[in-house]
């Protein structure tokens, strides 16, 4: 009986430390801690840091395909103390893929390198593009009016129907989410 009792005490114990440990890192939510003035956090902070290490992965010419962040603001740029953006580059030369990740401190880690498949190069020429600011500015003013808070993660991927790279920006307003269309040019589309 000593036996099962001490089985049951060590399940117990390591039960609640398991709790202990979710509890106060992974059950709580981060309050964002928003930046100070400058493009720190944006999409060409986060690919001026990328691209390096894209070329050095893959090719020289390496191009920016899609991207998606995490932890974001309303002004377009990751919060001061968490949140990643995450880059994908493809290239021709070395028909291959590979995520970049920079982290809200501007760490850049890459990724194992994948077949490339279709190659759709973000901006005009490609990674000429608006910052990530500018398009999250775009969407003020549209939309349902209330408090807004972004809802993670934002995206920019090639859209086929629209022929063209499309921002996805989910906004809870008042309690309901609405998600706006943004072209990659900085062109408003859609709330929906």
């Amino acid at each position: 009986m000593k036996t099962i009792g001490r089985i049951i005490l060590l399940l117990l114990v390591v039960g609640a430390v398991a709790f202990g440990v979710w509890y106060f890192t992974m059950g709580r939510q981060v309050e964002l801690v928003a930046r100070g003035g400058g493009t720190d956090g944006s999409l060409q902070w986060a690919y001026a840091l990328a691209l390096p290490q894209a070329k050095s992965t893959l090719a020289l010419d390496a191009l920016l395909v899609e991207g998606e962040a995490d932890h974001v603001f309303q002004d377009g740029r990751l919060a001061a103390n968490v949140g990643e953006w995450r880059l994908s580059f493809s290239s021709f030369t070395a028909n291959g893929r590979v995520i970049v990740t920079v982290n809200h401190l501007g760490t850049v880690t890459a990724g194992t390198s994948t077949p490339s498949g279709v190659i759709h190069a973000v901006g005009s020429p490609p990674g000429i593009f608006p910052n990530s600011n500018v398009i999250f500015a775009s969407t003020v003013g549209r939309g349902t009016v209330g408090t807004r808070s972004v809802v993670n993660p934002v995206k920019l991927a090639y859209d086929s129907v629209a022929g063209a790279h499309l921002w996805l920006i989910t906004y809870n307003v008042n309690g309901s989410n609405e998600t706006h269309k943004v072209r990659w040019d900085n062109v408003w589309l859609s709330v929906n």
